[in-house]
């Protein structure tokens, strides 16, 4: 069974004031996002807690690049519509772009690969 949650941080939510950690995950049939969004000064106030979720028939893509040799990654999640991850922090053109910390980032090959195989599988299961 592949790891299929995988932590996340977005740094300059709101012009750089409020910073986000979360988790993106499958559920059976759907991408879930969750995020906790705190004061970038002090890291301690709790702004909100965010979950979003997506049917996999919403989600077109999810990629994952690597720079400067691994030490800055980002998973990239693209939805069929605009409207997709709407109130999702960040969220722009139906596409959600999420830091993934060093450590995380062979898990989060696996992650991608893991969703490529489940979006795959998806006209499969519709057909049946």
């Amino acid at each position: 069974e592949p790891l299929n949650t995988i932590p996340f941080f977005i740094a300059d939510i709101w012009q750089g004031l409020l910073k986000g950690h979360g988790l993106v995950n499958l559920q059976g049939d759907r991408l879930r996002l969750e995020i906790q969004v705190v004061d970038s000064l002090t890291g301690l106030v709790k702004i909100k807690h965010l979950v979003h979720e997506a049917p996999l028939s919403d989600v077109a893509s999810i990629s994952m690049r690597s720079y400067l040799h691994g030490l800055y990654n980002v998973l990239s999640v693209q939805g069929t519509r605009m409207d997709v991850f709407s109130g999702f922090p960040r969220a722009r053109g139906g596409r959600c772009r999420l830091r993934i910390a060093r450590r995380d980032r062979q898990n989060c090959v696996a992650f991608v690969q893991h969703f490529a195989t489940v979006k795959a599988a998806e006209p499969l299961l519709a057909a049946a």
